[in-house]
């Protein structure tokens, strides 16, 4: 794959991230999720972020 093609998915994949992370901050304004239930929702992932080797 040309490197181009690969910074352009990895753009991509960076805004998808970035718009979910806007759509938790959107839910938590609007009142449709506290801080515990976002916690709830990272937890694992954060707990284990540094098992990740990439």
């Amino acid at each position: 794959m040309p490197l181009a093609a690969t910074a352009v998915g990895a753009v991509q994949l960076h805004k998808d991230y970035l718009n979910f992370f806007e759509f938790v901050a959107s839910l938590w304004k609007m009142r449709q999720l506290n801080l515990r239930e976002i916690a709830m929702i990272f937890e694992y992932y954060l707990l284990n972020v540094k098992d990740h080797e990439d």
